[in-house]
Protein backbone atom coordinates (compact mmCIF):
# COMPACT_ATOMS: atom_id res chain seq x y z
CA UNK A 1 0.00 0.00 0.00
CA UNK A 2 2.89 2.49 1.02
CA UNK A 3 4.81 1.69 -2.54
CA UNK A 4 1.42 2.18 -4.56
CA UNK A 5 0.62 5.48 -2.64
CA UNK A 6 4.64 6.41 -3.09
CA UNK A 7 4.24 5.32 -6.50
CA UNK A 8 0.91 7.56 -7.21
CA UNK A 9 3.06 10.51 -5.37
CA UNK A 10 6.21 10.10 -8.07
CA UNK A 11 3.57 9.62 -10.93
CA UNK A 12 1.37 13.15 -10.05
CA UNK A 13 5.29 15.20 -9.90
CA UNK A 14 5.51 13.60 -13.14
CA UNK A 15 2.69 14.92 -14.38
CA UNK A 16 2.66 18.33 -12.87
CA UNK A 17 6.08 19.03 -13.70
CA UNK A 18 5.67 17.50 -17.79
CA UNK A 19 2.46 19.59 -18.20
CA UNK A 20 4.04 22.87 -16.83
CA UNK A 21 7.26 22.60 -18.67
CA UNK A 22 5.53 21.46 -21.86
CA UNK A 23 2.95 24.31 -21.46
CA UNK A 24 5.18 26.99 -20.50
CA UNK A 25 7.69 26.07 -23.44
CA UNK A 26 4.47 25.61 -25.90
CA UNK A 27 3.69 29.22 -24.92
CA UNK A 28 7.32 30.60 -25.45
CA UNK A 29 7.86 28.79 -28.49
CA UNK A 30 4.27 30.20 -30.35
CA UNK A 31 5.27 33.57 -28.76
CA UNK A 32 8.66 33.62 -30.56
CA UNK A 33 7.34 32.14 -33.91
CA UNK A 34 4.15 34.72 -34.11
CA UNK A 35 4.60 37.61 -32.68
CA UNK A 36 6.97 39.06 -35.33
CA UNK A 37 4.45 38.79 -37.80
CA UNK A 38 1.21 39.58 -35.86
CA UNK A 39 2.61 42.86 -33.94
CA UNK A 40 5.10 44.27 -36.50
CA UNK A 41 4.42 46.23 -38.97
CA UNK A 42 7.78 46.91 -40.47
CA UNK A 43 9.32 44.50 -42.59
CA UNK A 44 12.46 44.85 -42.01
CA UNK A 45 12.44 44.51 -37.84
CA UNK A 46 9.76 41.50 -38.52
CA UNK A 47 12.54 40.01 -40.39
CA UNK A 48 15.20 40.74 -37.77
CA UNK A 49 13.04 39.12 -34.89
CA UNK A 50 12.96 36.04 -37.14
CA UNK A 51 16.58 35.98 -37.66
CA UNK A 52 16.97 36.35 -33.86
CA UNK A 53 13.49 34.74 -32.36
CA UNK A 54 13.72 31.29 -34.51
CA UNK A 55 16.44 29.35 -32.46
CA UNK A 56 14.47 30.34 -29.17
CA UNK A 57 11.24 28.56 -30.82
CA UNK A 58 13.16 25.94 -32.45
CA UNK A 59 14.92 25.22 -28.72
CA UNK A 60 11.14 25.67 -26.81
CA UNK A 61 9.69 23.25 -28.78
CA UNK A 62 12.63 20.72 -28.28
CA UNK A 63 11.89 20.93 -24.84
CA UNK A 64 8.24 20.80 -25.55
CA UNK A 65 8.58 17.74 -26.91
CA UNK A 66 10.52 16.59 -24.14
CA UNK A 67 8.48 17.43 -21.40
CA UNK A 68 4.95 16.31 -23.50
CA UNK A 69 6.91 12.46 -23.46
CA UNK A 70 7.68 12.68 -20.24
CA UNK A 71 3.67 13.43 -19.46
CA UNK A 72 2.67 10.67 -21.64
CA UNK A 73 4.82 8.28 -19.75
CA UNK A 74 3.39 9.46 -16.64
CA UNK A 75 -0.23 9.34 -17.99
CA UNK A 76 0.41 6.01 -19.30
CA UNK A 77 0.53 4.49 -15.79
CA UNK A 78 -3.22 5.76 -15.37
CA UNK A 79 -6.53 4.07 -17.10
CA UNK A 80 -8.72 6.28 -19.26
CA UNK A 81 -12.60 6.03 -18.46
CA UNK A 82 -13.81 3.70 -21.42
CA UNK A 83 -14.74 5.75 -24.92
CA UNK A 84 -17.96 6.07 -23.96
CA UNK A 85 -17.46 7.91 -21.10
CA UNK A 86 -15.19 10.15 -22.98
CA UNK A 87 -17.44 10.79 -25.38
CA UNK A 88 -20.03 11.60 -22.53
CA UNK A 89 -17.84 13.79 -21.12
CA UNK A 90 -17.09 15.94 -24.03
CA UNK A 91 -20.59 16.31 -25.31
CA UNK A 92 -21.19 17.41 -21.86
CA UNK A 93 -18.36 20.39 -22.00
CA UNK A 94 -19.81 20.99 -25.25
CA UNK A 95 -23.16 21.52 -24.02
CA UNK A 96 -22.02 23.73 -21.23
CA UNK A 97 -20.61 26.09 -24.05
CA UNK A 98 -22.35 28.77 -24.86
CA UNK A 99 -23.91 29.02 -28.40
CA UNK A 100 -22.62 31.91 -29.32
CA UNK A 101 -18.74 30.72 -28.67
CA UNK A 102 -19.84 27.93 -30.64
CA UNK A 103 -20.84 29.80 -33.60
CA UNK A 104 -18.01 31.88 -33.21
CA UNK A 105 -15.62 29.29 -33.18
CA UNK A 106 -17.30 27.82 -36.29
CA UNK A 107 -17.43 31.35 -38.24
CA UNK A 108 -13.42 31.69 -37.36
CA UNK A 109 -12.18 28.25 -38.44
CA UNK A 110 -14.15 28.68 -41.40
CA UNK A 111 -12.39 31.72 -42.37
CA UNK A 112 -9.11 30.42 -41.89
CA UNK A 113 -10.00 27.69 -43.71
CA UNK A 114 -10.87 30.21 -46.65
CA UNK A 115 -8.03 32.51 -46.26
CA UNK A 116 -5.30 29.63 -46.10
CA UNK A 117 -6.51 26.42 -46.54
CA UNK A 118 -3.39 24.40 -47.93
CA UNK A 119 -2.30 25.85 -44.42
CA UNK A 120 -4.81 24.59 -42.11
CA UNK A 121 -5.10 21.50 -43.78
CA UNK A 122 -1.24 20.94 -43.47
CA UNK A 123 -1.59 22.03 -39.32
CA UNK A 124 -4.70 18.92 -39.28
CA UNK A 125 -2.55 16.34 -41.17
CA UNK A 126 0.41 17.12 -39.23
CA UNK A 127 -1.74 17.11 -35.40
CA UNK A 128 -2.91 13.99 -36.70
CA UNK A 129 0.43 12.10 -37.39
CA UNK A 130 1.38 13.70 -34.02
CA UNK A 131 -1.45 12.43 -32.15
CA UNK A 132 -1.03 8.82 -33.64
CA UNK A 133 2.58 8.84 -32.56
CA UNK A 134 1.94 10.16 -29.21
CA UNK A 135 -0.93 7.42 -28.89
CA UNK A 136 1.40 4.68 -29.63
CA UNK A 137 4.16 5.83 -27.25
CA UNK A 138 1.40 5.74 -24.93
CA UNK A 139 0.11 2.27 -25.46
CA UNK A 140 3.92 0.80 -25.59
CA UNK A 141 4.66 2.09 -22.30
CA UNK A 142 1.65 0.80 -21.03
CA UNK A 143 2.71 -2.54 -22.18
CA UNK A 144 5.59 -2.40 -20.11
CA UNK A 145 4.07 -1.03 -16.91
CA UNK A 146 0.58 -2.11 -16.27
CA UNK A 147 -2.22 1.08 -15.63
CA UNK A 148 -4.12 1.60 -12.48
CA UNK A 149 -7.61 0.78 -12.72
CA UNK A 150 -9.58 4.32 -13.07
CA UNK A 151 -11.89 3.40 -9.82
CA UNK A 152 -9.07 3.90 -8.06
CA UNK A 153 -7.79 7.19 -9.41
CA UNK A 154 -10.68 9.46 -9.48
CA UNK A 155 -9.12 12.05 -7.78
CA UNK A 156 -5.82 12.32 -10.55
CA UNK A 157 -8.33 13.11 -13.08
CA UNK A 158 -7.84 16.70 -13.32
CA UNK A 159 -4.02 15.56 -13.93
CA UNK A 160 -4.45 13.82 -16.75
CA UNK A 161 -6.19 16.50 -17.89
CA UNK A 162 -3.93 18.57 -18.11
CA UNK A 163 -1.55 16.18 -19.03
CA UNK A 164 -3.76 16.04 -22.44
CA UNK A 165 -3.75 19.73 -22.66
CA UNK A 166 0.19 20.05 -22.43
CA UNK A 167 0.55 17.40 -24.81
CA UNK A 168 -2.48 18.78 -26.96
CA UNK A 169 -0.73 22.02 -27.04
CA UNK A 170 2.58 20.93 -28.07
CA UNK A 171 0.82 18.98 -30.86
CA UNK A 172 -1.38 21.18 -32.30
CA UNK A 173 0.86 24.68 -31.57
CA UNK A 174 3.77 22.73 -32.86
CA UNK A 175 1.74 22.06 -36.20
CA UNK A 176 1.20 25.79 -36.22
CA UNK A 177 4.43 27.03 -35.66
CA UNK A 178 5.79 24.54 -38.33
CA UNK A 179 3.11 25.60 -41.36
CA UNK A 180 3.88 29.22 -40.81
CA UNK A 181 7.53 29.07 -40.51
CA UNK A 182 7.71 27.13 -43.84
CA UNK A 183 8.92 23.98 -42.11
CA UNK A 184 12.37 22.09 -42.49
CA UNK A 185 15.10 23.33 -45.00
CA UNK A 186 14.39 22.02 -48.42
CA UNK A 187 16.70 19.21 -49.51
CA UNK A 188 19.58 19.68 -52.01
CA UNK A 189 20.38 18.01 -54.93
CA UNK A 190 23.43 18.90 -56.09
CA UNK A 191 22.36 21.44 -58.80
CA UNK A 192 22.12 24.76 -60.14
CA UNK A 193 19.73 26.63 -61.38
CA UNK A 194 18.07 22.85 -62.37
CA UNK A 195 21.51 21.34 -64.09
CA UNK A 196 24.47 20.05 -62.23
CA UNK A 197 26.66 21.10 -65.24
CA UNK A 198 25.93 24.64 -64.64
CA UNK A 199 27.54 24.86 -61.19
CA UNK A 200 31.12 24.69 -62.45
CA UNK A 201 30.20 27.45 -64.54
CA UNK A 202 30.57 31.07 -64.01
CA UNK A 203 27.94 33.85 -63.85
CA UNK A 204 28.72 35.14 -67.69
CA UNK A 205 28.88 31.59 -69.02
CA UNK A 206 25.41 30.83 -68.51
CA UNK A 207 22.04 32.29 -70.23
CA UNK A 208 19.06 33.13 -68.08
CA UNK A 209 15.84 32.76 -69.60
CA UNK A 210 14.25 36.59 -68.76
CA UNK A 211 10.74 38.49 -68.58
CA UNK A 212 10.25 41.82 -69.85
CA UNK A 213 8.05 43.88 -67.48
CA UNK A 214 8.32 40.38 -65.50
CA UNK A 215 4.68 41.93 -63.00
CA UNK A 216 3.07 42.56 -65.89
CA UNK A 217 1.34 39.33 -65.61
CA UNK A 218 -2.15 37.73 -67.12
CA UNK A 219 -4.54 37.16 -64.30
CA UNK A 220 -2.70 39.45 -61.82
CA UNK A 221 -5.23 41.69 -60.42
CA UNK A 222 -5.26 45.27 -62.44
CA UNK A 223 -2.73 45.00 -65.21
CA UNK A 224 -4.87 46.26 -68.08
CA UNK A 225 -1.95 45.21 -70.53
CA UNK A 226 -0.10 41.75 -69.44
CA UNK A 227 2.95 41.28 -71.27
CA UNK A 228 3.54 37.90 -69.61
CA UNK A 229 1.53 34.56 -68.85
CA UNK A 230 2.09 34.22 -64.81
CA UNK A 231 2.70 35.86 -61.78
CA UNK A 232 6.55 36.46 -60.56
CA UNK A 233 6.02 33.20 -58.44
CA UNK A 234 4.93 31.24 -61.30
CA UNK A 235 7.32 32.51 -64.10
CA UNK A 236 10.02 31.12 -61.39
CA UNK A 237 8.14 28.25 -61.01
CA UNK A 238 8.12 27.78 -64.24
CA UNK A 239 11.89 28.23 -64.98
CA UNK A 240 12.53 32.01 -65.16
CA UNK A 241 15.79 33.06 -63.53
CA UNK A 242 15.97 36.69 -64.30
CA UNK A 243 13.22 39.23 -63.58
CA UNK A 244 13.25 42.46 -65.16
CA UNK A 245 10.94 45.51 -63.41
CA UNK A 246 10.08 48.78 -63.11
CA UNK A 247 10.10 50.83 -59.65
CA UNK A 248 7.65 53.67 -58.96
CA UNK A 249 5.82 55.20 -56.84
CA UNK A 250 2.57 55.43 -56.02
CA UNK A 251 -0.92 55.81 -54.42
CA UNK A 252 -2.86 53.02 -53.29
CA UNK A 253 -6.99 54.24 -53.63
CA UNK A 254 -9.94 52.27 -53.12
CA UNK A 255 -9.85 51.47 -56.99
CA UNK A 256 -6.62 50.99 -58.18
CA UNK A 257 -3.19 53.04 -57.71
CA UNK A 258 -2.12 56.46 -58.60
CA UNK A 259 0.90 57.08 -59.92
CA UNK A 260 3.28 60.09 -57.73
CA UNK A 261 3.28 62.69 -60.97
CA UNK A 262 5.44 64.75 -58.95
CA UNK A 263 8.42 62.77 -58.34
CA UNK A 264 7.97 60.88 -62.15
CA UNK A 265 11.03 61.79 -63.78
CA UNK A 266 9.55 60.74 -67.38
CA UNK A 267 7.90 63.13 -69.01
CA UNK A 268 4.51 63.24 -70.81
CA UNK A 269 6.24 63.65 -73.88
CA UNK A 270 8.98 60.53 -72.95
CA UNK A 271 6.20 58.12 -72.53
CA UNK A 272 4.07 58.96 -75.34
CA UNK A 273 7.39 58.29 -76.94
CA UNK A 274 7.78 54.56 -75.60
CA UNK A 275 4.35 53.65 -75.12
CA UNK A 276 2.26 55.20 -77.13
CA UNK A 277 -0.56 57.90 -77.16
CA UNK A 278 -3.22 55.86 -76.56
CA UNK A 279 -1.38 54.17 -73.66
CA UNK A 280 -0.97 57.15 -72.00
CA UNK A 281 -4.61 58.63 -72.30
CA UNK A 282 -5.40 55.18 -70.93
CA UNK A 283 -3.84 56.24 -67.80
CA UNK A 284 -5.06 59.37 -67.29
CA UNK A 285 -8.44 57.95 -67.84
CA UNK A 286 -7.79 55.81 -65.25
CA UNK A 287 -6.69 58.32 -62.94
CA UNK A 288 -9.77 60.68 -63.00
CA UNK A 289 -12.09 57.38 -61.91
CA UNK A 290 -10.22 55.32 -59.03
CA UNK A 291 -10.65 58.10 -56.21
CA UNK A 292 -7.06 59.69 -55.82
CA UNK A 293 -7.39 62.31 -52.93
CA UNK A 294 -3.95 63.08 -52.25
CA UNK A 295 -3.80 61.98 -48.77
CA UNK A 296 -3.10 58.55 -49.30
CA UNK A 297 0.37 57.39 -48.05
CA UNK A 298 3.19 57.11 -50.76
CA UNK A 299 4.41 53.56 -51.54
CA UNK A 300 6.44 52.03 -54.01
CA UNK A 301 4.92 50.06 -56.75
CA UNK A 302 5.77 47.65 -59.85
CA UNK A 303 4.51 49.53 -62.97
CA UNK A 304 4.83 50.25 -65.97
CA UNK A 305 5.52 53.88 -66.45
CA UNK A 306 1.76 54.37 -65.32
CA UNK A 307 0.74 52.80 -61.81
CA UNK A 308 -2.94 53.23 -62.74
CA UNK A 309 -2.94 50.63 -65.82
CA UNK A 310 -1.50 47.83 -63.69
CA UNK A 311 0.42 47.91 -60.57
CA UNK A 312 2.03 45.85 -58.15
CA UNK A 313 3.09 46.37 -54.76
CA UNK A 314 6.49 45.78 -54.47
CA UNK A 315 7.54 45.26 -50.88
CA UNK A 316 4.89 41.82 -51.80
CA UNK A 317 6.78 40.48 -55.01
CA UNK A 318 9.96 41.33 -53.50
CA UNK A 319 9.05 39.02 -50.30
CA UNK A 320 7.50 36.35 -52.89
CA UNK A 321 10.88 36.27 -54.17
CA UNK A 322 12.36 35.63 -51.32
CA UNK A 323 10.64 33.40 -50.21
CA UNK A 324 10.76 31.40 -53.29
CA UNK A 325 14.39 31.24 -53.13
CA UNK A 326 14.24 29.85 -49.10
CA UNK A 327 12.69 27.08 -50.42
CA UNK A 328 14.52 26.67 -53.72
CA UNK A 329 18.19 26.68 -52.19
CA UNK A 330 19.79 25.75 -55.03
CA UNK A 331 18.92 28.40 -57.63
CA UNK A 332 20.17 31.77 -59.20
CA UNK A 333 18.75 34.53 -60.13
CA UNK A 334 19.22 38.34 -62.07
CA UNK A 335 17.27 40.73 -60.68
CA UNK A 336 16.97 44.05 -63.55
CA UNK A 337 15.52 47.26 -61.91
CA UNK A 338 14.26 49.98 -64.16
CA UNK A 339 14.47 52.42 -60.94
CA UNK A 340 12.14 55.71 -61.09
CA UNK A 341 12.55 55.34 -56.99
CA UNK A 342 15.25 57.12 -55.09
CA UNK A 343 18.34 54.76 -54.38
CA UNK A 344 17.92 54.38 -50.44
CA UNK A 345 14.52 53.65 -50.95
CA UNK A 346 15.30 51.01 -53.56
CA UNK A 347 17.61 49.45 -51.59
CA UNK A 348 14.97 49.77 -48.15
CA UNK A 349 12.62 48.13 -50.19
CA UNK A 350 15.17 44.96 -50.84
CA UNK A 351 15.67 44.66 -47.30
CA UNK A 352 12.34 45.04 -46.07
CA UNK A 353 11.07 42.55 -48.27
CA UNK A 354 13.89 39.99 -47.24
CA UNK A 355 15.09 39.83 -50.08
CA UNK A 356 18.58 41.20 -48.73
CA UNK A 357 19.60 37.85 -47.32
CA UNK A 358 20.12 36.65 -51.09
CA UNK A 359 21.75 39.19 -52.48
CA UNK A 360 25.07 39.17 -53.84
CA UNK A 361 27.97 41.07 -51.87
CA UNK A 362 30.90 39.57 -54.14
CA UNK A 363 32.93 41.84 -56.61
CA UNK A 364 30.49 42.58 -59.77
CA UNK A 365 33.06 41.93 -62.41
CA UNK A 366 35.27 39.17 -64.02
CA UNK A 367 36.28 36.85 -62.98
CA UNK A 368 32.46 36.70 -62.05
CA UNK A 369 31.74 33.42 -59.17
CA UNK A 370 30.46 30.24 -60.11
CA UNK A 371 26.84 29.59 -59.94
CA UNK A 372 28.17 27.20 -56.91
CA UNK A 373 29.46 29.39 -55.34
CA UNK A 374 27.11 31.65 -55.13
CA UNK A 375 24.60 28.88 -53.58
CA UNK A 376 27.21 28.31 -51.04
CA UNK A 377 27.47 31.78 -49.85
CA UNK A 378 23.82 31.97 -50.28
CA UNK A 379 24.19 35.15 -52.24
CA UNK A 380 22.55 34.03 -55.47
CA UNK A 381 20.83 37.24 -56.35
CA UNK A 382 22.17 39.97 -58.48
CA UNK A 383 21.06 43.09 -58.29
CA UNK A 384 21.37 45.53 -61.18
CA UNK A 385 19.89 49.36 -60.98
CA UNK A 386 19.54 51.33 -64.20
CA UNK A 387 19.13 54.54 -63.25
CA UNK A 388 20.48 55.14 -59.72
CA UNK A 389 22.15 52.58 -57.44
CA UNK A 390 23.84 54.75 -55.08
CA UNK A 391 26.29 53.88 -52.44
CA UNK A 392 25.10 50.26 -51.66
CA UNK A 393 28.18 48.35 -52.64
CA UNK A 394 25.82 45.39 -53.63
CA UNK A 395 23.20 47.78 -56.12
CA UNK A 396 25.40 47.99 -59.41
CA UNK A 397 24.90 50.17 -62.46
CA UNK A 398 23.24 48.01 -64.83
CA UNK A 399 25.16 49.46 -67.81
CA UNK A 400 28.61 49.71 -66.36
CA UNK A 401 27.86 45.18 -66.01
CA UNK A 402 26.02 44.94 -68.63
CA UNK A 403 26.08 45.44 -72.91
CA UNK A 404 22.35 45.44 -74.07
CA UNK A 405 20.79 44.98 -78.20
CA UNK A 406 18.33 47.76 -78.99
CA UNK A 407 14.72 47.10 -77.28
CA UNK A 408 12.36 48.73 -80.27
CA UNK A 409 11.01 46.47 -82.42
CA UNK A 410 7.98 47.31 -84.19
CA UNK A 411 7.19 44.20 -86.19
CA UNK A 412 9.13 40.56 -86.39
CA UNK A 413 11.13 41.25 -89.21
CA UNK A 414 12.73 44.06 -87.32
CA UNK A 415 13.82 42.03 -84.72
CA UNK A 416 15.02 39.63 -87.32
CA UNK A 417 17.05 42.18 -89.26
CA UNK A 418 21.24 42.24 -89.36
CA UNK A 419 21.16 45.18 -86.99
CA UNK A 420 19.25 44.18 -83.83
CA UNK A 421 22.07 42.87 -82.34
CA UNK A 422 24.34 46.08 -82.76
CA UNK A 423 25.13 47.83 -79.48
CA UNK A 424 23.04 49.98 -77.27
CA UNK A 425 22.88 51.32 -73.52
CA UNK A 426 26.32 50.00 -72.03
CA UNK A 427 28.79 50.06 -74.85
CA UNK A 428 31.01 47.15 -75.38
CA UNK A 429 32.55 47.25 -71.65
CA UNK A 430 30.28 45.01 -69.78
CA UNK A 431 30.94 41.62 -69.20
CA UNK A 432 27.61 40.58 -69.42
CA UNK A 433 25.14 40.16 -72.28
CA UNK A 434 21.21 41.55 -71.99
CA UNK A 435 19.57 40.43 -75.30
CA UNK A 436 15.96 42.43 -75.28
CA UNK A 437 14.08 39.91 -77.64
CA UNK A 438 10.45 41.09 -78.04
CA UNK A 439 7.70 43.25 -80.92
CA UNK A 440 6.97 46.56 -78.89
CA UNK A 441 2.94 46.45 -79.68
CA UNK A 442 1.81 49.21 -77.02
CA UNK A 443 0.16 49.32 -75.38
CA UNK A 444 -0.97 46.03 -75.91
CA UNK A 445 1.96 43.28 -76.01
CA UNK A 446 0.53 40.64 -78.22
CA UNK A 447 0.81 36.95 -77.89
CA UNK A 448 0.39 36.09 -81.47
CA UNK A 449 3.41 37.94 -81.66
CA UNK A 450 5.54 37.03 -79.10
CA UNK A 451 4.64 33.24 -79.86
CA UNK A 452 6.33 34.26 -83.51
CA UNK A 453 9.31 35.27 -82.22
CA UNK A 454 9.67 32.69 -79.39
CA UNK A 455 9.78 29.82 -81.87
CA UNK A 456 12.57 27.70 -81.32
CA UNK A 457 14.07 28.66 -85.15
CA UNK A 458 13.58 32.61 -84.50
CA UNK A 459 14.99 32.57 -81.22
CA UNK A 460 18.13 30.51 -81.88
CA UNK A 461 19.04 32.32 -84.77
CA UNK A 462 19.19 35.58 -83.14
CA UNK A 463 20.55 34.52 -80.22
CA UNK A 464 23.46 32.63 -82.38
CA UNK A 465 24.08 35.84 -84.13
CA UNK A 466 24.31 38.41 -81.15
CA UNK A 467 26.61 35.82 -79.57
CA UNK A 468 28.73 35.70 -82.37
CA UNK A 469 28.53 39.23 -83.44
CA UNK A 470 28.98 41.04 -79.70
CA UNK A 471 31.70 37.98 -78.67
CA UNK A 472 29.76 36.93 -75.16
CA UNK A 473 27.54 34.67 -74.39
CA UNK A 474 23.88 36.04 -73.92
CA UNK A 475 23.34 36.43 -70.14
CA UNK A 476 19.74 37.20 -70.07
CA UNK A 477 17.00 36.48 -73.11
CA UNK A 478 14.37 38.64 -72.01
CA UNK A 479 10.71 38.03 -73.91
CA UNK A 480 7.25 38.17 -73.39
CA UNK A 481 4.60 35.89 -73.11
CA UNK A 482 7.52 33.59 -71.84
CA UNK A 483 5.28 30.67 -71.89
CA UNK A 484 4.67 31.33 -75.82
CA UNK A 485 7.23 29.20 -78.38
CA UNK A 486 9.93 26.93 -77.13
CA UNK A 487 12.21 30.18 -74.89
CA UNK A 488 13.35 27.50 -71.74
CA UNK A 489 14.12 24.53 -74.43
CA UNK A 490 16.12 27.27 -77.53
CA UNK A 491 17.69 28.76 -74.23
CA UNK A 492 18.54 25.37 -72.87
CA UNK A 493 20.25 24.65 -76.23
CA UNK A 494 22.32 27.90 -76.52
CA UNK A 495 24.37 27.05 -72.76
Amino acid sequence: GGSARAGGARRDVALRLGAAVAGAAALTALVATFAPHVFTGDAALRAALDVWLEPLAVRCWVICGAAALVTTAAASLWRPPPAGTAWRLLRARAERTSPLARALAAVGLGAVALAEPLALLQVVVMAAGAVAVLWGTTELLRQVAPATPVARERRRLPLAKVAVAAVAAFVVGGAAAFAVSGGVEPARAGLCNGEERLCAKTLDQVAFVGTHNSMSADGEPGWLFPAQNASITQQLDDGVRALLVDTHYGFQTPRGVATDLDRDSKSREKVVGELGEAFVETAQRLRARIGFTGNEPREIFLCHAFCEVGATKAVDAFRGVHEWLVAHPEEVLILSIEDDTDAKDTAQLIRDSGLIREVYTGPAGPPWPTLQTMIERNERVLVLIEVDPGKEPWMHRQDALMQETPYAFATPAELAAPDSCQENRGGDNGSLLLVNHWVDTSPAPRRTIAREVNARAFLSERLQRCKRERGLMPTIVAVDFYRDGDVFGTVKELR
